[in-house]
């Protein structure tokens, strides 16, 4: 896991628009850009990454969603941020990457309420 959570925060912000965004199952990350440096919004996970983030822009229902719409609305999309890496395993190392990140920036990311998929990570016997 520790690896999957390097890549990803090795990887490069880049604007939230999804047409570069490639149709794989993996762990995503939403920032915002402030006056020194970019927000860590929230970091999620899904099946599909480039329509999870295209949802967001519509949906309602989280509050990362309703964030990421009133920026859209109030045309500040460009201060939106996104970065993605693929991960098959994704609905289980959720949970471990928002704590690994929680820990490297000394918080949950604002909008997280949770801490990722819980009910899927595996017990050790």
């Amino acid at each position: 896991m520790e690896q999957i959570f390097d890549k990803l925060l090795k990887r490069r912000w880049r604007p939230y628009d999804v047409s570069s965004v490639k149709n794989v199952p993996g762990i995503y990350e939403i920032g915002q850009e402030g006056a020194k440096r970019i927000e860590h919004l929230y970091a999620g996970r899904s099946k599909n990454v480039k329509k999870r983030l295209q949802q967001h822009k519509r949906s309602k229902t989280q509050a990362v969603s309703k964030r990421v719409t009133a920026m859209f609305r109030q045309n500040k999309q460009s201060k939106l941020r996104i970065r993605y890496v693929e991960d098959k395993f994704q609905k289980r190392n959720e949970g471990k990457y928002i704590r690994c990140l929680t820990k490297k920036i000394g918080r949950r990311p604002v909008l997280n309420k949770r801490g990722g998929d819980k009910g899927y990570q595996r017990k050790r016997i």
